[in-house]
């Protein structure tokens, strides 16, 4: 059995790192180490780092309390950091990093509600993968936890190789040489003023609210829609990938944007992405990481999905992120029985 599709129920050392799986399929915690001491010009340590990366998808360091100079600095040691967001602000004076501000929806959402104070937003976010409705989507998500309330706010990971591995042989079989729509126009629109911010939305996903007014992000998005810039927020993936780095085969798909398997009809479509959004999320494929302050979380976003747990009341919940560029999904051939030619 390959070591990146092996089950870790104990913990063990690499090298001077202790590492800790946190659940069996995914997900461990890495111990001795200080991210701010890392020598850049230590490849070794930087490639166990990413080696444990890729064996446990997600891999998580306590209480590190990096500045945001810092998280950029750690984030670069695995590839060129993309910008923060394809429409949405950065972090002020750090243009890289993605403020995910969990105060804000609870503060606005009553003013989409006739001011009704009772009705307050839980502020959870939904399963997704970070902007795959991007031709390119990012490689690596490095989480930063800025602000993190005493209970409650846990991220939740998925494994996607495992979720495919687990599948039958004939619907591998079926999935494999498939492509998907992802789209990322609802929250555009939002962002635009062009839809509900109730619906969906920087306010619904905690994302930091435009600097610009919507009428001045909206014109600045149309232009670059209309030159082929970053903001063209539709892009078709396999729905079955392979792994750019270790040669497995996972699933590309999740509620967040996918949208269509356009290899079927649309009420086909619509019953097996339902259904492959269940499958990856049951319990035996995720893990779960209580936050507590200064953590860091480095996920592979190319086999993983992640979801925000919405109890944290009115506590404050702040997670910064920093982004590494990816490549073009490659997708599985389609797999076909002896004899047999699909026209």
């Amino acid at each position: 059995m390959s070591v990146m599709s092996r089950e870790f129920h104990s913990e063990y050392r690499q090298g001077n790192l202790l590492v800790k799986p946190v659940a069996g399929r995914l997900g461990a915690e890495i111990e001795g180490i200080n991210l701010r001491s890392i020598d850049p010009s230590d490849e070794e340590l930087v490639a166990s780092i990413r080696q444990l990366m890729l064996r446990h998808r997600v891999v998580f360091f306590r209480q590190q309390h990096l500045s945001a100079d810092e998280h950029q600095q750690f984030a670069s040691l695995f590839g060129e950091i993309t910008t923060a967001h394809p429409f949405l602000p950065g972090k002020t004076g750090h243009p890289n990093i993605f403020e995910i501000d969990y105060t804000l929806p609870g503060v606005q959402y009553p003013r989409y509600e006739d001011g009704d104070d009772v009705k307050y937003q839980e502020r959870g976010v939904s399963w997704h993968t970070d902007v795959t409705f991007m031709e390119v989507p990012p490689s690596i998500s490095i989480l930063n936890g800025v602000k993190v309330p005493y209970a409650g706010g846990d991220t939740m990971w998925s494994d996607m190789v495992g979720a495919f591995k687990a599948l039958s042989k004939p619907m591998k079989d079926a999935l494999r040489g498939c492509t998907a729509i992802h789209d990322g126009t609802e929250v555009q629109m939002v962002v635009t003023g062009q839809a509900n911010v109730d619906t969906v939305g920087c306010f619904m996903t905690g994302a930091k609210p435009p600097s610009k007014t919507r009428k001045e992000l909206g014109e600045d998005v149309t232009k670059l829609i209309q030159s082929g810039g970053p903001a063209v927020l539709k892009a078709k993936h396999p729905v079955v990938i392979v792994h750019p780095e270790t040669g497995e085969e996972a699933l590309f798909i999740h509620q967040g944007f996918t949208r269509r398997i356009v290899d079927f009809s649309k009420p086909e479509s619509d019953a097996l992405l339902k259904f492959l959004f269940d499958w990856c999320t049951r319990y035996e494929f995720t893990v779960r990481h209580r936050w507590t302050e200064g953590d860091i979380a480095l996920a592979d976003n190319r086999v993983t999905q992640h979801a925000v747990v919405g109890d944290i009341g009115r506590s404050e919940r702040l997670i910064n992120r920093v982004t590494i560029r990816g490549e073009k999904p490659v997708g599985v051939p389609k797999v076909t029985a002896p004899g047999m030619t699909f026209i």
